[in-house]
């Protein structure tokens, strides 16, 4: 005579379920929280909600400053500044190069600018 109850474990089978039921219902809360999610608006869930204190603060202040201070300075000084071209000197050099490649080169130059 063979006990039904000794080979089914029904308390062994019944927690199986329980685990198996405990698994489909976290399913089931995770799904329906990454349908919300998709659902709605997008929202950001890490903000830095901190103040950065540093030590150098003034220090670096003063520094930019400075530098700015005198990177206006240059501009203004680069403003300011009026180009200078001399033409005639310009002129003497071209025809003084003319002079020096027409003496050292062993061919003619055909024609001259």
């Amino acid at each position: 005579m063979v006990h039904t109850h000794h080979s089914l474990k029904p308390s062994k089978l019944q927690s199986e379920q329980k685990k198996i039921d405990k698994i489909e219902y976290e399913n089931m809360q995770l799904c329906q929280k990454i349908a919300n999610a998709h659902a709605g608006a997008a929202k950001v869930d890490s903000w830095n909600e901190y103040l950065s204190r540093s030590l150098n603060r003034a220090v670096r202040n003063l520094k930019l400053v400075r530098i700015t201070v005198e990177n206006q300075c240059t501009l203004k000084m680069l403003g300011d500044h009026k180009p200078h071209y001399d033409r005639r000197a310009s002129e003497l050099d071209r025809q003084n190069s003319r002079c020096y490649i027409k003496n050292t080169t062993k061919y003619i130059v055909l024609h001259e600018e």
